[in-house]
């Protein structure tokens, strides 16, 4: 194979795999927010304006109320009308649940 021939080889293995980690600004923007809530930097409850995690992220608004509207899809998220997104609190439920689940996965491991 001459080296004209395995830089288009190269080239051809690379453009698949560049094109797949590539993730549009708002997915980097979930996924930053999702884990500034589970670190607990925004605290359940707290208020989350679309400005301020704009300067957070360092983005425009734009990314940032998308991201807003699929975290609240996954619960991350509350968007109360006319006051803006607040940081979800978990029910006393969704607790109990996850401690039932833990408790089964420990006793596997």
């Amino acid at each position: 194979m001459d080296i004209h021939g395995e830089a288009v080889g190269l080239a051809g293995d690379l453009r698949g795999k560049l094109g797949a980690q590539h993730l549009p600004l708002r997915d980097q923007v979930l996924v930053a927010l999702r884990t500034a809530i589970i670190n607990g930097d925004y605290l359940p409850g707290e208020r989350l304006t679309e400005d301020r995690l704009a300067e957070d992220f360092g983005v425009s608004r734009n990314p940032v109320r998308e991201a807003l509207r699929v975290a609240e899809a996954e619960g991350f998220v509350v968007i109360l009308p006319r006051r803006g997104a607040v940081v979800a609190s978990p029910s006393s439920g969704t607790v109990a649940d996850m401690f039932a689940v833990r408790e089964r996965l420990e006793a596997l491991a």
